[in-house]
């Protein structure tokens, strides 16, 4: 008997342990790759964990500014613009407790379904979804904001976007941002240390209407461990460091995410690494005809007809796990996004896609 799935699809990346206690399956034993955490930081932590394990019995520092002070060296942002905390997601929450609440807020989307959940538990006035699958499009109507939407206050934005993996160019937003200061802009940057150089971290000054969100989930893979962070003007960063607690991120977060950092042959080899991966994958695409999105990120989200199918006979047959994309906004079930991580993965996705599309068994 075929099983229906539609009401299955977990909301993030990354749940083995949900689809296994539903469909009988050992988490330990799927291969994810539908969480877009470095496969890279495992090997690197194994090498030097033991060396930190002391920091296991050491209380944390107590609030934001010694954690600052702990990683500035490897961060350089200064103290009373930055704020850390258990990952980025609780510091965008935070941010929209005390700036959302009864604002009109634009998502860009198709984009990271956190942000609707979120919302959900607050009380904006309206909330706005632009859907488009083109780059373009997004900067166009961000061009002429206040023509399309005159009335917004509040603007959500993912750079680079997840799903689609593009990337909105740094001068273009800071000229927007500085447009319109009276529009306050959420940029959530989880995946920019594939692209640095356009972090709007790199702007000369962060004015009022900005809050800039790190996370080292994706590219340092500490997505277990929950570190992020959140970038703004000193009075806005005053405001939230109201509502942390007093330890707002753990010891041994700290330290291995330091060490992670202050590695230089880790950022090179993970950026050589999922270049090679990002342009073998995507060829593979173009010569088996599949449409894709052209990414600068770990991940690749394309389309397969019957998409939803596929993705249940790589979980069930392979133990492979995809992130479906039908509860992103404007997407369906043929949408699939793929975390490179070992090339055998990759390649066992690209077999079976091969056959799927030329009605082979497998």
């Amino acid at each position: 008997m075929k099983r229906s799935f539609n009401n299955f699809f977990p909301t993030h990346g990354g749940a083995v342990y949900y689809l296994g206690k539903k469909f009988n399956l050992n988490p330990l034993e799927i291969v994810d790759l539908s969480s877009s955490v470095n496969p890279l930081t495992k090997e690197f932590l194994q090498e030097i964990t033991e060396e930190y394990l002391p920091y296991v019995s050491l209380y944390p520092p107590q609030d934001s500014e010694e954690v600052s002070s702990f990683m500035e060296e490897t961060f350089p942002v200064e103290k009373k613009n930055i704020l850390w905390g258990n990952g980025s997601m609780e510091l965008l929450r935070l941010t929209i407790n005390l700036w959302g609440k009864g604002k009109r807020i634009l998502i860009l989307e198709p984009t990271f379904v956190g942000y609707r959940n979120i919302l959900a538990q607050n009380k904006p006035k309206e909330i706005i979804n632009f859907f488009s699958l083109q780059r373009t499009s997004w900067m166009e109507m961000l061009s002429q904001l206040k023509i399309t939407y005159p009335k917004v206050e509040m603007i959500i934005l993912c750079n680079p976007n997840n799903p689609t993996g593009w990337i909105i160019p740094k001068d273009f937003l800071k000229e927007i941002i500085y447009k319109h200061p009276e529009v306050i802009f959420l940029v959530d940057e989880a995946f920019i240390d594939f692209r640095e150089k356009e972090s709007l971290l790199n702007i000369e000054k962060i004015p009022e209407n900005l809050f800039i969100f790190r996370s080292f989930s994706k590219f340092y893979g500490l997505a277990g461990l929950r570190l992020g962070c959140v970038i703004s003007a000193e009075k806005n960063i005053g405001l939230l460091k109201k509502e942390q607690p007093t330890w707002p991120v753990q010891t041994l977060t700290l330290v291995l995410a330091r060490a992670l950092m202050e590695n230089k042959n880790f950022k090179k080899k993970t950026l050589m690494y999922f270049e090679e991966e990002r342009n073998y994958f995507q060829e593979r695409c173009k010569n088996l005809g599949i449409e894709y999105f052209q990414t600068t990120t770990n991940f690749v989200l394309f389309k397969l007809q019957k998409g939803e199918s596929f993705w249940q006979k790589l979980l069930l047959e392979k133990k492979i796990l995809l992130r479906n994309c039908v509860n992103f906004f404007g997407l369906d079930g043929d949408y699939l996004r793929i975390s490179l991580k070992e090339r055998k993965w990759t390649e066992e996705v690209l077999e079976t896609a091969r056959k799927w599309l030329f009605g082979e068994q497998s």
